[in-house]
């Protein structure tokens, strides 16, 4: 996870030096402004950044409301970013002007995206995860791109650089949540008062924490105080594995504090193949890295699924020598014994 900023002309004079001594790993530049015209700090911005090595996309507030209005735009851009070292284009949808228009706006960003990825440039789409919930998510299937989105994590209270934002507070999309734009007030080094901070994820992490490892490479790394990426590997010897990672760092390290022992993990990733060879269900959630059947030392069961029910997890199935529990979000509670599948509201 890398930090970086968001600058336009209304920033200053920026000291590029200052704010890459600082920390910040990125920098994202407003690129044209409402009337087509070469942002007026853009350059300066885009010099300063290069200077010091710092990679460099650029964002274009868009106003568009009708796809000519867009691809003129992204001409624009295009035309402006020609022959410089930018990495994605982040078109902005946020406007009023852009509420309510259903599939136009789906149309808008399509024709956007075209222009910007036949000039060989990446795309994505920055917006409030409000915005994104009510226009774009229910439109969603229509778009493959990743997204960069902010939600303020302490409203507008000021934050340093150096400060984690809360993780509770993360936006939960649909689609690839490239960054998260967490605070408009972080303080930098080199940047007079306020500016844009922002976290951008691994490649490997979606929406959900899943990760991406090797068992080669990544075994022996710790995900929390007692959990490291081998004990969730495939059965089959398979070198990749899935893991949700935010819900071993929250659940089952919980469930290993509580109880005070060691928490054997008897399943977790499962390959298609693997999944199939020991009779799992065609959608099970090991298949995403998001189940874990557990047993912990010295405590029964029903002991266990009392617990994980207890501190909030949602899908949990007893069975005679061990626990499943899983990070879906609609409630599953059963107990199997031994094939005999009983739905539970409770576990006592």
């Amino acid at each position: 996870m890398e930090k970086g900023i968001d600058v336009a002309k209304w920033n200053g004079i920026i000291d590029w030096r200052m704010v890459k001594n600082d920390g910040v790993s990125f920098a994202i530049l407003k690129v044209i402004d409402k009337q087509r015209k070469v942002e007026d700090a853009f350059q300066r911005n885009y010099q300063g950044a290069l200077a010091v090595g710092l990679p460099i996309d650029v964002y274009n507030y868009s106003y568009a409301t009708s796809v000519q209005h867009a691809v003129a735009d992204a001409n624009m851009v295009v035309s402006t970013i020609k022959n410089k070292k930018v990495n994605t284009v982040w078109l902005d949808v946020e406007d009023k002007c852009q509420q309510n228009i259903d599939m136009l706006l789906i149309d808008i960003i399509l024709a956007y995206k075209n222009v910007i990825k036949k000039a060989g440039f990446n795309f994505g789409i920055y917006t409030g995860l409000s915005f994104y919930n009510s226009y774009i998510k229910p439109y969603i299937k229509h778009l493959d791109c990743p997204f960069w989105i902010a939600r303020y994590n302490k409203g507008y209270t000021v934050m340093d650089f150096d400060e984690i934002p809360i993780a509770s507070k993360k936006p939960d999309i649909l689609s690839d949540l490239w960054g998260w734009q967490y605070t408009s007030c972080g303080r930098v080094q080199g940047i007079n008062g306020n500016v844009d901070l922002s976290v951008k994820y691994d490649k490997k992490e979606n929406k959900s924490g899943i990760v991406e490892y090797s068992l080669a490479r990544d075994g022996n790394k710790q995900i929390s105080n007692n959990f490291k990426v081998k004990e969730f590997r495939c059965k089959d010897g398979s070198d990749k594995i899935l893991v949700d990672v935010d819900f071993v760092k929250d659940k089952l390290q919980k469930i290993r504090e509580h109880f005070g022992v060691p928490v054997t993990i008897n399943s977790a990733y499962r390959t298609a193949t693997y999944n199939k060879k020991v009779g799992g269900a065609s959608g099970s959630y090991h298949l995403k890295g998001q189940a874990f059947d557990i047993v912990v030392k010295g405590k029964t069961p029903a002991e266990v699924a009392k617990y994980a029910q207890s501190i909030g997890i949602t899908g949990i199935i007893q069975y005679n020598t061990f626990v499943h529990v899983d990070s879906r979000t609609g409630k599953y509670y059963a107990r199997n014994n031994n094939g005999k599948v009983t739905k539970l509201n409770t576990f006592v």
